[in-house]
């Protein structure tokens, strides 16, 4: 598969293809119905990582929501594809309960929508964005995170040494991003640059130490599900119970999936099915 970068011509031709093939209309978020009645039911609010769109993540999780009887809310926030495609101003932004407090407005307008049975899922670096706005916006009443990221910071430290990622050494670290790392690495930086409206990786890298749940994981108090993968590796998994251990939510589970399992991979890449009904059973038993 060719990685393309956002500067490539061809990453915007393909995401437009993409949309207009998916959609009849122009707003990066969906709203899904089960059935055409107003009756009132539960709706899951499904938000993407860096690198994913509403669109994909329809085939991550709404098949079996819509089966089981859920709305499902697809949503790109602030620094998602679509998004800064749609607006170039809208770019990743640390306090994701700010544009989740316009989701959470949007869906109390809905006659469809069960406000007490509203839940939320993120995916990737969606796990770190759903798990801020859980914390603060508490008309959220049960909470997935896959995988939970409660410092990014932490996961770029677990791959440049700390004293490549100031604003002192920049110049060494371009050198060396250029110089010495892959093209899907570098595909993968242009991209977040791109999302955030930022030129340097140095100050992407002040962005990102923003971007942290320490603190504020005791004000989640919502029903939560953490989710992860062993193949992730060791730093996903050490952030993953963190998290965990430090939410005040009186009901918790972590699910951990294995390789025995088919799961391994990020977000259950590698076994979608499985993740999909592991989440939708316990959403069926908390709302």
């Amino acid at each position: 598969m060719t990685c393309l970068s956002p500067k490539d011509k061809m990453h915007y031709e393909n995401w437009k293809k993409a949309k207009e093939c998916f959609e009849k209309g122009f707003l990066p978020c969906y709203f899904l119905q089960p059935t055409a009645n107003k009756e009132k039911l539960p709706t899951l609010i499904v938000v993407t990582g860096g690198e994913g769109t509403a669109m994909e993540m329809y085939f991550w999780c709404a098949p079996e929501g819509l089966r089981r009887g859920y709305n499902v809310l697809l949503c790109e926030l602030p620094g998602n594809i679509s998004t800064v495609y749609l607006s170039s101003e809208l770019t990743l932004r640390a306090d994701t309960e700010v544009p989740m407090k316009q989701v959470m407005d949007y869906l109390y307008t809905r006659p469809e929508v069960d406000i007490e049975k509203i839940a939320l899922i993120g995916y990737s670096a969606g796990g770190y964005f759903a798990a801020r706005a859980a914390a603060y916006e508490k008309r959220i009443k049960a909470l997935i995170t896959d995988s939970p990221l409660r410092d990014i910071y932490i996961m770029f430290t677990a791959v440049f040494p700390k004293i490549l990622l100031s604003r002192k050494t920049s110049s060494l670290l371009a050198f060396i991003i250029e110089h010495f790392t892959s093209k899907s690495d570098k595909v993968t930086i242009d991209l977040l640059l791109w999302e955030s409206g930022i030129e340097v990786f140095a100050d992407f890298i002040e962005l990102v130490k923003q971007v942290n749940l320490e603190g504020i994981e005791k004000d989640i108090i919502c029903p939560t599900l953490a989710l992860a993968s062993e193949g992730e590796g060791q730093t996903f998994l050490n952030q993953a119970k963190l998290f965990f251990d430090n939410i005040s939510s009186t009901k918790k589970k972590m699910k951990i999936f294995t390789k025995k399992e088919g799961a391994s991979a990020h977000c259950q890449i590698d076994n979608i099915s499985l993740a999909s009904k592991t989440i939708y059973d316990w959403l069926d038993e908390i709302l």
